[in-house]
């Protein structure tokens, strides 16, 4: 926040010292936001002896850092991302993609990282399969490391389909999470597509470290190339590996 204060007057960066950093809602609503900076602005100039040296842009931009962002513009672009993904969603599926423009890789790709409500991550991830570019390949990546389960599988399946389309390597990140992921199920997809990569000596030396650490042995058969047995030979089938998320 510093070094953005400098560039207002000294009573705003007074009273910038006093907000609280708070966490937008679910679902933001610009028109709202709007009306709590316009609030901001009243109430710093009713405490500011120099009231016309106040202007609402510097009122919106302490607004924005109370929530966490750099300046008003990045959060208006955020929540601007939050509701495109969503309404996007909810029109695909609805219609069944029926009279729906194909989806649009920058909204999934906010959507995906950014969207608070989990559905819309998995989603996206799940529409930029066959709609994702280059540039959507950092986002799918970094949903790989979501807090939900599901995310991560489908952002996982996506990147797989990446491969196909647009030959990207995905080898290092499926090395990267077959090691770190805590998630079971995600690990055993992750260790599945490995396996079908084992001529990759990437791929077969993670396998190989699988094998003789995993905590969970079907995860350890998959690595080893043995037979798996059970649910876990089910879930793996349909591609729903994992019970959480």
């Amino acid at each position: 926040m510093g070094s953005l204060l400098l560039q207002q007057p000294v009573r705003v960066r007074a009273r910038a010292r006093c907000l609280k950093v708070k966490t937008l809602p679910r679902r933001p609503n610009l028109d709202h936001l709007r009306k709590q900076g316009k609030d901001l602005l009243a109430e710093l100039r009713k405490q500011s002896s120099e009231p016309g040296a106040i202007r609402l842009h510097h009122a919106q931009r302490l607004l924005a850092q109370r929530y966490g962002f750099e300046s008003w513009p990045a959060m208006k672009a955020h929540v601007e991302g939050v509701l495109n993904a969503e309404r996007y969603l909810r029109r695909w599926i609805l219609t069944y993609g029926v009279g729906v423009e194909p989806p649009a890789a920058r909204v999934m790709c906010d959507g995906v990282v950014r969207h608070p409500n989990p559905w819309v991550r998995w989603n996206c991830a799940g529409l930029l399969s066959s709609a994702a570019d280059l540039d959507a390949i950092p986002s799918l990546a970094a949903a790989l490391r979501d807090p939900i389960p599901k995310v991560r599988r489908h952002a996982l399946l996506a990147l797989c389909h990446c491969e196909k389309r647009l030959g990207v390597d995905i080898v290092p990140l499926l090395v990267e999470r077959g090691r770190r992921d805590d998630n079971d199920g995600v690990r055993l997809r992750v260790v599945s597509e490995l396996s079908l990569r084992r001529a990759d000596p990437r791929a077969s030396e993670a396998l190989q470290r699988v094998a003789m650490g995993d905590s969970h042995p079907s995860i350890r058969d998959v690595a080893a190339g043995r037979p798996v047995r059970g649910r876990y030979k089910d879930l793996l089938r349909r591609g729903r590996a994992g019970t959480t998320g």
